[in-house]
């Protein structure tokens, strides 16, 4: 699962940066990325953003405040696995920890607040190199101030 959070009083994107060995021999710094995490088993994709919300960037996410936005494969030629990406809403009022992950997962994850320009501009200037991250911010962009307003509730 993978979630674009904005946090509706400071008008800022909450992303995370950390390091992935994957991706370490073509990328000599850290990947900015939306919220992300794996579906356990007998988890719902719904409990699965709310629990990582919390751990990677430290807001409690309740149900009403989360929006579907789409599935979609990562890479269908090569791999089975399936994005569920959201979008959520959150206030200075749900932050309940600094976040940045679990020890005991051996995450080091660096919580990133940046102004919504700021972010549209990464995307659109193909700063942002996660493809799930890229993805989400392209449908924020095209539907932004239905999403800031509440008007749309999913695609």
């Amino acid at each position: 699962v993978a979630v674009l959070v904005l946090n509706s009083d400071s008008g800022k994107i909450i992303l995370t940066r950390q390091f992935r060995y994957a991706i370490a021999g073509k990328s000599g710094e850290n990947i900015t990325e939306i919220v992300a995490g794996k579906i356990e088993e007998n988890d719902s994709p719904e409990k699965t953003v709310l629990r990582e919300c919390e751990e990677e960037i430290g807001y409690r996410i309740r149900k009403n405040q989360l929006r579907f936005w789409s599935l979609c494969f990562s890479s269908p030629g090569y791999t089975s696995e399936q994005f569920y990406i959201y979008y959520a809403t959150v206030k200075n009022s749900d932050k309940v920890s600094e976040g940045g992950g679990l020890a005991e997962e051996n995450e080091n994850i660096e919580v990133v607040e940046m102004d919504v320009d700021q972010f549209k501009n990464q995307i659109t200037n193909g700063e942002i190199k996660d493809a799930k991250t890229y993805i989400a911010g392209l449908f924020f962009i095209l539907n932004e101030k239905a999403w800031i307003n509440g008007i749309l509730n999913a695609w």
